[in-house]
């Protein structure tokens, strides 16, 4: 059990009360855009969204304040990875949180859109 009053006024939490985003959920993907939302924790300050097509090495990233981002000028019918990971802050002490995963496909759709 982690103790955090000093942290974050009085009480302890089984876990930091900077948690993993949840409920990850990917809609609307097209053959180059997605909408990726979630729900973080309420002390959440911002949002790092990490993505990438699956097998790639070169992440790239997303800053956000809120907790949806629409990803675009992805290539078309290709899975990706997607990491997002929340920065917390109180009484001046920055958390980070563990990072959360969603793997999506964009379609092929549009591809052949005359």
């Amino acid at each position: 059990m982690l103790s955090v009053s000093l942290i974050f006024g009085s009480g302890s939490y089984a876990q930091s009360p900077c948690y993993q985003p949840q409920l990850l959920m990917v809609s609307e993907p097209t053959s180059s855009t997605a909408i990726l939302t979630w729900s973080g924790p309420p002390i959440a300050t911002s949002y790092h969204v990490l993505y990438k097509p699956v097998n790639d090495s070169v992440w790239g990233l997303r800053v956000t304040y809120t907790s949806t981002v629409n990803l675009v000028n992805l290539f078309p019918f290709r899975c990706y990875d997607v990491i997002v990971q929340c920065e917390c802050e109180g009484n001046g002490i920055k958390l980070s949180s563990a990072f959360s995963p969603v793997s999506f496909m964009t379609s092929f759709r549009e591809m052949f859109k005359r």
